[in-house]
């Protein structure tokens, strides 16, 4: 009633019971985005079917080892790709209106720093389940910050050089529905202060 242009539900898999039982109440006329890490049960997405128009989901690593060694989740790659599927057979086609997306898939990767094999993996790996016209957010935002500053491989920012590497796998890819960004989006200045006593 407000004017909101979509219901953004960011990381909301542990909340997932609760809002399945609030959107069968009462499905708002605007879209209803789920916003996740790409850590989501299969079964869970199944769920949510009829009640998200649009799936917007990190696909962090296609490599088992980099994604236990820097999120303790050796079993990421699986899980993500399971999910995709999952959400590509709820959200076949990106449908939009009026020039916004209101029904499909929008996919983030964040590349990481001496991380770029793994990056072009991702890639491959999206296209393989979604094809030319999936929606594909690569970032060059990577800030080290708190333990991350202090890990050798990854205490510091992307080079120019390996987000145009990444760029350039998603245009051979010909992933053209792909959004890229300055490499000066990589600051602190935009990370929040998360302390308890943050004012909202």
């Amino acid at each position: 009633k407000s004017g909101a242009g979509n219901i953004d539900l960011v990381t909301p898999t542990h909340f997932a019971h609760h809002i399945i039982g609030a959107l069968k109440k009462y499905k708002p006329k605007v879209p209803v985005i789920y916003n996740t890490s790409g850590y989501e049960k299969v079964q869970t997405l199944k769920a949510l079917e009829g009640l998200v128009d649009i799936f917007l989901t990190d696909y962090k690593y296609a490599s088992s080892s980099l994604s236990k060694e820097l999120s303790g989740a050796k079993d990421y790659p699986e899980v993500i790709e399971a999910a995709l599927k999952e959400m590509k057979r709820q959200q076949p086609e990106n449908v939009f209106e009026n020039g916004k997306l209101t029904k499909g898939i929008v996919v983030r990767h964040l590349v990481l720093p001496g991380c770029v094999k793994d990056s072009l993996e991702v890639l491959e790996k999206i296209h393989s389940v979604l094809g030319e016209n999936a929606i594909v957010s690569i970032m060059s935002q990577y800030t080290p910050m708190g333990k991350a500053a202090k890990n050798r491989k990854i205490n510091r920012k992307i080079t120019k050089l390996e987000y145009k590497i990444v760029v350039n796998r998603a245009i051979k890819l010909n992933l053209l529905c792909s959004l890229v960004q300055d490499l000066e989006s990589a600051d602190s200045c935009y990370t929040p202060t998360f302390n308890k006593d943050t004012k909202i």
